[in-house]
């Protein structure tokens, strides 16, 4: 088409679209992407006026919003992809090619146009990830990405597709497993971006694409609005609207100081998404804005302290290893930022018993954050925030635990797991003023970050604690006899020394009043029936202390 010709067609195209410009918008939406030159064209001569701009994003966006995502195929689970809105998507960012000449487009963009295309390109990777072979659904995604790109550019600056830029965000907004996190980010670019003044944005990028601190801040109109707009999402059957939604409230929690209802309303939708029933990567993102209460005043979320804590308590018994991870790490801060008083009274013997099974769970991660978790519980008692009598009960009944993985083969777990001997020894010493702890665990080698002969550490302890809690020594044995039958080896090895050097200074009317057969009996298996070197070598030299 010579230009001549092109031109007059653009001009009756525009005329039209003056008097009927949804049907021209729907007529261009049926073309097929990319988009060919001619096309792009005649968005961009209707565009050219703000009157018929707004009409046209106002329908795009509603279609970006409010058509079907998907289509069941039929076929295992794969979905189509219903192409609506997501060439609506497209048409948005060849219409913000504009702004370059005319920057009063801005104006009309609505509000809510960098939420929808989250939505959008977290529904194109759901549809891809169900059906990873299909060519058109990746095509789909790459599309939509290079659309918000050019939104950006034109709506935000320069500068902002620079930081996104420099900081890897396309690239995580690319990948699927990255998406949620690459969310929060534009999040905290937007809102940032939003206080600061026209001086400081108008900074040179290659000044400014440090990442940005996820620091909390006063509460915005523009937070209020995202909040409004992005609230019922968190709730809605497509889950990877549920992801997003949740990853958005999760930032915002950081963003609403000084807003009461946006705290409480934020609190609550993210302990709905924290239930048993939602999927993994969901639940991740929901205790990461739970982990974050601790940013707002006392008074603003009391009355959320014992439900976070009852929630995230639940999630120590999921299925996926991820979640009772991160789970351990956010009641952690939650009990670090918070003055927990009176909520944890009443849950702290659930929290110890939850955490037992950690103490031995196979995964490092667990371990190491299950001896984090109880460390802080005893200090908390320490400092009289906790009722000892709850607390002294589970110290004794947890020490073993505590003794048998400070000699842990992985380094990991030794280091918290000394950090929770040195605090419990502490509780005890205060018990009796004479106490032989403190001396003891003052000791340069027994340093949490130091490595301990751990024989000569067994020998010490137990000397200790025969003479100041003689009344304890033989529910002390009956566990070391639980830890011979361990997975781990070198469990098992810990546990046949201490019990050696236990009964090793009993006297004779105190291993009349043990059980000392038992422990007998386990010791002479170990030595028969176990196949590693270092089990049998340390069930014959604990043998040999006390018979």
């Amino acid at each position: 088409i010579n230009a001549e010709y092109m031109g007059g067609l653009l001009h009756c195209l525009k005329t039209l679209a003056k008097h009927q410009c949804l049907t021209v918008t729907r007529a261009l939406m049926t073309y097929e992407i990319p988009f060919e030159d001619n096309v792009v064209k005649s968005l961009h001569s209707i565009c050219s006026e703000l009157p018929l701009c707004k009409i046209v994003l106002d329908h795009l966006i509603d279609v970006m919003l409010n058509s079907q995502l998907f289509e069941d195929t039929g076929k295992d689970n794969r979905v189509k992809l219903c192409p609506n809105p997501y060439v609506a998507c497209i048409i948005v960012g060849h219409v913000m090619e504009l702004v370059t000449n005319n920057k009063q487009i801005c104006e009309v963009v609505p509000a809510n146009m960098t939420w929808a295309y989250l939505l959008l390109i977290g529904a194109a990777h759901e549809a891809n990830q169900k059906d990873k072979d299909t060519k058109e659904k990746k095509t789909c995604v790459s599309h939509v990405i290079d659309s918000f790109k050019k939104y950006i550019d034109g709506y935000y600056g320069r500068h902002c597709n620079e930081w996104m830029k420099q900081n890897e965000l396309w690239n995580r907004i690319a990948d699927f497993t990255k998406y949620d996190d690459a969310v929060a980010d534009v999040i905290k670019f937007v809102v940032n971006e939003d206080v600061l003044s026209e001086e400081e944005k108008d900074l040179d990028p290659e000044d400014d694409v440090k990442p940005l601190e996820a620091k909390p801040m006063t509460c915005t109109p523009l937070v209020k609005a995202i909040y409004q707009f992005i609230q019922p999402y968190v709730n809605k059957q497509i889950p990877c609207h549920r992801l997003i939604a949740s990853s958005i409230v999760s930032q915002l929690v950081l963003n609403c100081l000084g807003d009461r209802d946006l705290v409480n309303g934020s609190f609550n939708l993210l302990l709905t998404r924290s239930a048993p029933d939602e999927k993994e990567e969901i639940k991740l993102i929901a205790l990461t804005g739970l982990s974050r209460i601790g940013v707002h005043p006392f008074d603003e979320i009391s009355m959320f302290v014992a439900p976070i804590i009852t929630t995230v308590l639940t999630c120590f018994s999921d299925e996926n290893t991820s979640v009772v991870h991160k789970s351990m790490r956010t009641l952690n801060e939650i009990l670090r930022a918070v003055d927990p008083g009176p909520h944890l009274a009443s849950v702290v013997v659930p929290i110890c018993m939850r955490l037992k099974p950690g103490f031995e769970s196979a995964d490092d991660n667990i371990r190491h954050e299950s001896f984090k978790l109880f460390t802080i519980l005893v200090d908390l008692t320490l400092a009289g925030k906790l009722d000892s009598t709850l607390m002294e009960q589970q110290m004794f009944l947890n020490l073993p635990a505590v003794l048998m993985h400070i000699n842990d083969s992985e380094v990991s777990v030794r280091q918290p797991a000394k950090g929770t001997l040195h605090s419990i020894t502490k509780y005890l010493a205060g018990l009796n003023k004479k106490s032989s702890f403190t001396s003891l665990m003052a000791k340069p080698q027994y340093a949490p970050d130091k490595k301990m002969d751990f024989d000569e550490f067994a020998r010490e302890f137990s000397g200790v604690w025969v003479r100041e809690f003689f009344q304890h020594v033989n529910d002390v044995l009956i566990a070391f006899n639980g830890f011979f039958k361990a997975n781990p080896d070198q469990i098992k090895a810990n546990a046949a020394i201490f019990a050696g050097y236990m009964l090793s200074h009993l006297d004779e009317d105190g291993l009349k009043r043990c059980n000392v057969e038992q422990t007998t009996s386990g010791l002479i298996s170990l030595l028969k029936k176990e196949s590693n070197k270092l089990v049998r070598g340390k069930a014959a030299k604990a043998l040999g202390l006390y018979t």
